[in-house]
């Protein structure tokens, strides 16, 4: 009773309502009601605990989601603020953005204070955040390639001149199908030219030992063992002599033999002097005719091997110009492409017709062509020479036996010598006039090429002329090339190396061979050649560009833009000419200043585009390709011009002699104006400029190009671009203070669901961002 009454009163809270109630209606009855009323209360505390916690739970889990956003932001606004403070003077000049001026702390403090508790920082916040620590990391630098590109492109893709290179396009575009004639042409009749004089010299060899052969018999001197008509009076016995004097030599034998037993013989002495005479002239004209034949089968076997390395070189005649007839025929060229891009041409008085007389031109060539029934004729001849000779020469040996016989008393009535002597003579007459003189044979091959040897006499005073004009140029070229700078000009290049040498190995891309100067050929044609395939580089560069290739357009551009390019007018007292209102003399005494303008700071873009660490190796590449192609352009108008002399062989030298003193002019424009027209039919004035352009867009871009960027970008500002941020990541470490419970958090942020950490009562985490130009 008392542990139940006991519970009674502890369930009613220790007062007496028990007691009193009475009756069987109170409280006292049942005993149970009040306890289920206090069960409520303790209940409602509970479940108003709970929301109390979780309530406060998610304020501070929303203070620390404020906070994480708040934090993202100024993290953000301070790594921009930070970069905003770029390098002017980078900036200015080059147009490329790189870390530099205040401090980044003294940027960075300012604003994460601003951006987490505002300027009335006094005033009541309801995040309390504090800066625990902040800083900034290199994350680019503005010497890596990839960074280095990425903000040339994007600034030539707001600045570059499209409308300039389309309009180069638009200049080139007319000239693209004369071009493609003229250089195909050009290579054609050149590549056969120096085929044709092979083969004639190989068909002059022939015809040369043909007549050392023939020769071979008159220097034997056998005409004089068997006069001919034209020949008599020759002081020396004879064939005929030897069988006109038989007869009596038998009748001599004949007297002496029916003498008187015992008397001396009478015609002893005349029949010893015949038989010596008879031996003489038979076994002469048997050495003779035996020399003879061992040059006539030297010279049969040379005259043969000549006469098949030109049917073989003429075969190659035959089969290179059928190539190109194929060849002319595809459309990959970069005349082709240029020439069937969108980009509207520019306006142009290319003749009409011109491509047609440029494609005639190069058909002529089947005029060097011999056929191939020539060559056997030709063989043939040759063969029956050595044949025609050998049957005298068995002849001659017929006649020495007879002679033996006759001396040996078996010669019966003379008529076989009679008949040798008779066929001899008609042998070697007729070799005689067929092959020495007047050489009829021999003549009348020679005669079979006259007309043509004309043609290639003239062609080869022509060609003469174009080398000798180009050797000229050559040695202007030679002589700029081969001066080496001033010392300080060296030094100054030998710097440059090094920083693009260490910026390679900072890229840990591959320097590649040292650059090569490229050589000039000997020979004009060479230079034609070497010229045309310049100029089909360049038409197709362009194609490509209008295509799809923007990226060296944008590089060479910026290059153009940002980087000095040497002043052609520097020339003008190296070439001898006198630009605008000079006086020759002061033409000449500028050529003393040429040295000084081999100095870097007037030729970065042409270092940039050829690479040569020497002061003067770069103009004379720049200055080499732009005469090579005016050199294309003017043999291009040399070949139109010259078509009326129908032959190829005059048709070419006459168009190289052309292109090489028109191309001439334009360098001396150049150096007088700084710009020359394009073409005769194409009267645009184009700078220095825009050829180092084009020069741009044939060679390309690598790691070498923008390396030699950077290089001359460090030499110019004394920066070390491999140093020079151009991106940082910003790290910052900020605490807010949590309201509520932090015993709580803690063990919550046990379970990973917050990026932080809880020290005391404060919840602290930290927010990296990158950001780059």
């Amino acid at each position: 009773m008392n542990r139940k009454a006991n519970g009674r009163r502890i369930g009613v809270g220790g007062n007496d309502s028990g007691k009193n109630s009475g009756g069987k209606d109170g409280y006292g009855k049942n005993g149970g009601g009040g306890n289920d009323r206090g069960s409520v209360t303790v209940f409602l505390i509970i479940i108003t605990a709970g929301m109390l916690l979780f309530t406060s739970l998610l304020i501070d889990f929303s203070r620390i989601a404020a906070f994480n956003r708040k934090l993202d932001g100024a993290t953000r606004a301070a790594v921009r603020s930070v970069l905003a403070a770029y390098d002017a003077g980078l900036y200015e000049r080059y147009g490329l953005f790189a870390r530099g001026g205040t401090p980044d702390d003294d940027i960075m403090g300012p604003v994460l204070e601003d951006w987490l508790n505002g300027p009335d920082g006094g005033h009541f916040r309801l995040l309390d955040a504090r800066l625990v620590e902040y800083g900034t990391n290199v994350s680019q630098v503005l010497g890596d390639h990839d960074v280095f590109r990425r903000q040339v492109l994007e600034e030539m893709k707001y600045k570059a001149p499209i409308d300039l290179t389309l309009e180069l396009a638009s200049k080139l575009k007319p000239m693209s199908g004369a071009m493609k004639e003229a250089a195909a042409a050009v290579d054609l009749l050149e590549r056969l030219r120096k085929l044709y004089e092979r083969r004639e010299q190989h068909l002059a060899a022939a015809i040369e030992a043909q007549r050392e052969a023939a020769n071979a018999a008159k220097d034997a001197n056998l005409d004089s063992l068997l006069p001919l008509q034209g020949t008599a009076g020759l002081s020396r016995d004879t064939v005929q002599d030897v069988a006109a004097g038989y007869a009596q030599y038998t009748a001599w034998i004949a007297a002496d033999a029916s003498r008187e037993e015992g008397t001396e013989p009478v015609y002893a002495a005349e029949i010893a002097a015949y038989e010596r005479m008879a031996r003489a002239v038979s076994q002469d004209l048997r050495q003779s005719s035996m020399q003879a034949e061992q040059a006539h089968r030297r010279m049969e076997t040379l005259a043969l091997q000549e006469l098949e390395l030109a049917r073989q070189i003429n075969r190659e005649m035959s089969e290179t110009a059928a190539r190109a007839r194929t060849s002319a025929a595809g459309r990959d060229s970069g005349f082709v492409r240029l020439g069937e891009s969108a980009v509207q041409g520019g306006a142009a008085s290319i003749p009409a017709g011109a491509e047609d007389d440029l494609r005639q031109i190069r058909d002529t060539v089947d005029q060097l062509l011999l056929p191939d029934d020539w060559f056997d004729e030709f063989r043939e001849e040759i063969v029956s020479q050595a044949a025609e000779y050998a049957s005298f020469y068995a002849e001659a040996g017929v006649f020495q036996s007879s002679v033996s016989a006759a001396l040996g008393g078996y010669g019966g009535d003379g008529s076989a010598l009679h008949d040798g002597a008779r066929r001899l003579q008609a042998l070697y007459g007729r070799f005689y006039e067929k092959y020495i003189r007047p050489g009829t044979v021999i003549a009348a091959r020679e005669q079979a090429l006259q007309s043509s040897q004309q043609v290639s006499r003239e062609a080869k005073r022509k060609q003469a002329e174009a080398d000798e004009m180009w050797k000229r140029v050559r040695g202007v070229l030679h002589q700029l090339r081969a001066d080496p700078g001033t010392e300080e000009q060296r030094e100054e290049f030998r710097l440059l190396e090094q920083a693009y040498r260490s910026n390679l190995a900072f890229n840990e891309a591959a320097a590649g061979p040292p650059p090569e100067a490229a050589g000039l050929p000997d020979e004009a044609g060479d230079m034609s050649g070497d010229a045309a395939g310049l100029s089909e580089g360049l038409f197709g560069s362009m194609a490509d560009m209008l295509e799809h290739v923007r990226d060296p357009l944008y590089i060479g551009e910026y290059t153009i833009q940002r980087f000095s390019t040497f002043d052609p007018r520097n020339f003008t007292g190296f070439l001898g000419v006198t630009g605008p209102g000079e006086e020759a003399d002061d033409a000449a005494a500028d050529s003393g200043g040429l040295a000084e303008a081999f100095n870097l700071g007037n030729q970065e873009a042409e270092y940039i585009l050829y690479g040569f660490h020497d002061p003067v190796a770069n103009i004379a590449a720049a200055y080499g390709e732009l005469f090579a192609f005016r050199l294309a352009i003017r043999t291009m108008e040399g070949l139109i011009v010259n078509k009326s002399l129908a032959h190829p062989l005059l048709i070419l030298p006459a168009a190289l002699l052309y292109g090489l003193k028109m191309a001439v002019e334009d360098m001396i424009s150049f150096a007088r104006e700084g710009a020359a027209p394009l073409s005769k039919y194409v009267p645009v004035r184009l700078t220095y400029a825009d050829y180092l352009r084009l020069f741009m867009l044939l060679h390309g871009g690598d790691a070498g190009r923008l390396s030699r960027m950077i290089a001359v970008i460090e030499r110019n500002t004394g920066t070390d671009l491999s140093l020079t941020p151009a991106g940082v990541s910003g790290e910052v470490r900020a605490s807010v203070n949590l309201w509520f419970l932090p015993g709580l958090m803690r063990t919550v942020n046990r379970l990973g669901v917050l990026e932080g950490k809880v020290a005391g009562n404060r919840y602290e985490t930290s927010e990296t961002i990158g950001w780059s130009y």
